[in-house]
């Protein structure tokens, strides 16, 4: 089981850094996707603040490589694998979906959210950079979002 969880978030983690290649990207919701439209927001951020994610993408598949290569049977790799596996399976849909309904967007990001989170807390505190870094980066950006 513990290599099929493993194999798992390798897959989900290359899924989820290919969504963006595999759609129109995300630049952002548009003012009438939204319940009451947001026209003239208040706050905005700037576009080169997502370019954070190409670390996360990135951080991502090299953590769960070090973890199909090195720690394939690891228990302290083994928790935290399920949630983080949801999380990245979600998110690879998010792109997608969010070019459609901010609703559904939300609550995908929720979902992403506490599936990272939980990864995180679950997360060994044996393997910083490549277990608990890079999921601590993904779940704080996600807390943002």
């Amino acid at each position: 089981m513990e290599q099929f969880k493993t194999l798992l978030v390798g897959l989900a983690a290359l899924a989820f850094a290919a969504s963006p290649l595999m759609s129109d990207g995300f630049g952002g919701f548009r003012a009438d996707q939204f319940a009451v439209p947001q026209v003239n927001a208040p706050i905005v951020p700037a576009g080169y603040a997502f370019s954070i994610w190409g670390l996360i993408y990135v951080w991502l598949i090299a953590g769960a490589a070090f973890g199909l290569l090195r720690r394939k049977e690891d228990s302290d790799w083994g928790a935290m694998r399920l949630p983080l596996a949801l999380s990245l399976g979600v998110g690879a849909a998010w792109i997608p979906v969010a070019q459609q309904s901010a609703f559904w967007a939300t609550v995908m990001i929720w979902i992403m959210w506490a599936g990272a989170v939980a990864a995180l807390i679950l997360a060994g505190r044996n393997d910083r950079v490549w277990q608990r870094s890079p999921v601590a980066l993904y779940a704080g950006w996600l807390t943002a979002a």
